[in-house]
C-alpha cells in the first residue's frame, strides 16, 4: 500500500507531527511512476538473461544433472517436460515457458507450443503440408513445426 509511516496508539502530538512531514518529503521527492518502471524494467532484463548451462532432473533417489548441449529436444507432458538427451529420456517438473526462456537461444528453439529442439542437432526438415514442416534430428526423431513458428525457426537457421 506504499505506507510512508504508521503510529500507534495513544501518539503524542510531536509523532503525529513527524509521520505528517515524512509524507510530505515523500510527495515532494516523488520520482515519477514511469520512471520507477522503466528502472524496474531494467533490472529485470539485467537478472533473466543468464541461461541455464545445466538441468537437474530428480530420478527416484538419485539427481542427475543434464547439460544442456546434450539435449536433443524437451517435450510438453501435462505438467512435467520430458528431456530428451543421449542417455534416455528425463521427466521434470517444469514449463515450457520458463525453460523457453532460460534455454541458449542461439541453440533451442521453440518449434511447437508443446517442442522445444537443440537446432544443431536438426539432421533435415521436410515439407509437411502446406505451410507446415517436419524437422528430423539426427537422433531420427520427428518434431512438427507449427505454422506460427515456421518463419522463427527459419531465422534460427538463417534460412
Amino acid at each position: 500500500l506504499s505506507a510512508v509511516d504508521y503510529l500507534m496508539k495513544p501518539f503524542s502530538r510531536t509523532r503525529f507531527n513527524e509521520a505528517v512531514e515524512k509524507v510530505l518529503n515523500r510527495i515532494q521527492n516523488k520520482v515519477p511512476e514511469t520512471e520507477k518502471l522503466q528502472h524496474l524494467t531494467q533490472q529485470v532484463k539485467e537478472t533473466s538473461t543468464s541461461k541455464v548451462e545445466r538441468l537437474f532432473v530428480k530420478t527416484g533417489n538419485k539427481i542427475d544433472v543434464i547439460p544442456v548441449d546434450t539435449i536433443h529436444r524437451i517435450e510438453a507432458q501435462d505438467d512435467y517436460v520430458e528431456i530428451h538427451t543421449d542417455k534416455g529420456k528425463f521427466l521434470k517438473y517444469d514449463t515450457m515457458s520458463y525453460l523457453e526462456k532460460s534455454l541458449p537461444e542461439e541453440s533451442f528453439v521453440r518449434v511447437h507450443r508443446s517442442h522445444i529442439i537443440n537446432i544443431n542437432l536438426i539432421e533435415k526438415m521436410e515439407k509437411y503440408g502446406k505451410d507446415s514442416y517436419l524437422v528430423i534430428l539426427k537422433d531420427k526423431s520427428k518434431v512438427n513445426v507449427s505454422k506460427s513458428r515456421v518463419k522463427e525457426l527459419k531465422e534460427q537457421l538463417g534460412i
